[in-house]
């Protein structure tokens, strides 16, 4: 049964370079790398991850005016119909000239609800200092011959509710480092010392502002009628006289408009936690080097296949914690070992804003004849048609937008630079034993 530290194992140093222990090499290719669990199907460290601040596309999306839309008013000039000539029946038979001044009174068109057109899409724009997450950098460390126990000073995680026998819960106190909601990441390339505390808990981008246009038409609405004064040339019968008659109904049609809108940047912040999850963070300050405990999970570089007896890969099988394809993320709370940070090595931000719509009119097309007929007294004027036509003023209307659809950006990988390893735990190993017994 190995007592000791698998040869290719990953012992963490969170000190300096010049103090690393003996019988230890630093393992420079993890150097400002953070440490990436991977699965049973591992073949060996690979690279991966992101070496700059990371940016999303948002995707297109539209817009829709609030549910009562928008109206524009409009109103007729008074306008002096053509003189025309009248029948009356029964007799007597006479004509007379008439001629019509009026106005419609100010009305409102049909309501619009505008769907603006889709943006094009874009990249959000940066707020981002720090897309790290906090983690304490450490010096990697790889026993040189695999007879090694954990050195004073080392720094490890445990799969259990409170510190082994000889270690320390990692927290900043009583002589350790504080690696307390913190993963690990190698330290600086060279002989970077290890200790140093960095990263921020979460990250914020900005929408970059844009802009949408709205192609829309109000159909036409009756304008009603309209009070006609008849004015009748003085003959026998009947006596001059000034009555009320009815108008026709106009048409109006609003021709399509364009309206456009620009939006200012708006923000949305995520938490810059990869996949992980919780582990006790514990170190080994007891002045002298310590036999890894049961329960005692490391960062291992070697085959799956050589892991030595009395270790195992973090799978979940045989009390051990599933691992696989999780970061560590340090705790002091027992109860938290085990729990799920983060279940997502991705997300999406989503970007909430309001765009005010540029103020617009549209020109107006009226249709519609004159015609009518009125009795009196038994008497029936018959009247003709006369076409005439208004001067039509229609006033600025600007539309309410409403942020109505979904502007969520892409999906993008939070990690940074990485190198893969696995989790590997010390479990307790059955020996079995036969006797033979002669008699």
């Amino acid at each position: 049964m190995a007592s000791t530290l698998p040869a290719d194992s990953l012992p963490l140093w969170p000190s300096t370079h010049a103090s690393i222990p003996a019988n230890h090499t630093r393992q420079t290719a993890f150097d400002e790398k953070m440490l990436q669990g991977d699965d049973s199907g591992y073949s060996g460290p690979t690279n991966g991850g992101s070496s700059s601040l990371h940016v999303h596309e948002v995707t297109s999306h539209t817009h829709t005016e609030t549910s009562t839309g928008h109206q524009h008013y409009f109103s007729a000039a008074s306008t002096s119909m053509a003189s025309d000539s009248e029948t009356t029946s029964p007799k007597p038979t006479s004509r007379y000239t008439i001629r019509w001044s009026h106005y419609h009174v100010s009305k409102r068109s049909s309501a619009k609800n505008i769907v603006t057109g889709s943006s094009t899409a874009f990249d959000s724009t940066s707020a981002v200092t720090d897309d790290y997450p906090p983690h304490l950098e450490c010096i990697v460390l790889q026993p040189d011959d695999g007879s090694q126990n954990i050195a004073n000073g080392v720094l490890g995680f445990y799969n259990g509710t409170s510190a082994p026998t000889n270690f320390t819960i990692a927290d900043g106190t009583g002589g350790t480092v504080d690696c307390v909601d913190k993963y690990i990441k190698g330290a600086d390339t060279g002989s970077g010392n290890g200790g140093s505390s960095s990263g921020s808990a979460s990250h914020t981008h900005n929408s970059a502002s844009h802009t949408h246009t709205a192609d829309h038409t109000h159909y036409g609405i009756s304008c009603g009628s309209a009070n006609t004064t008849s004015g009748y040339s003085p003959l026998s019968y009947p006596p001059p006289q000034t009555m009320a008659y009815a108008h026709h109904v106009v048409s109006m049609g609003l021709t399509s408009g364009q309206v456009t809108s620009g939006a200012s940047p708006s923000s949305d912040s995520e938490d810059n936690d990869p996949k992980s999850k919780y582990m006790l963070a514990i170190q080994n300050v007891s002045g002298s080097a310590q036999a890894p405990p049961t329960g005692y999970v490391i960062a291992y570089d070697g085959s799956i296949g050589a892991i030595p007896s009395g270790w195992q890969l973090s799978d979940g099988t045989n009390g051990t914690e599933d691992l696989q394809d999780y970061q560590i993320k340090g705790t002091d709370t027992g109860g938290e070992v085990g729990d799920v940070v983060n279940s997502s090595n991705s997300h999406t931000h989503t970007f909430a804003h309001t765009h005010t719509f540029s103020s617009h009119n549209h020109s107006a097309g009226v249709s519609g004849n004159y015609y009518g007929v009125n009795t009196r007294s038994g008497m029936t004027f018959t009247d003709a048609a006369a076409s005439h036509t208004h001067t039509w003023t229609v006033n600025n209307s600007t539309p309410a937008i409403s942020d109505s659809d979904s502007t969520a950006s892409e999906s993008v990988d939070i990690r940074r630079e990485y190198r893969t390893i696995v989790w590997i735990q010390k479990v307790d190993v059955v020996v079995s034993r036969r006797v033979m017994v002669i008699s």
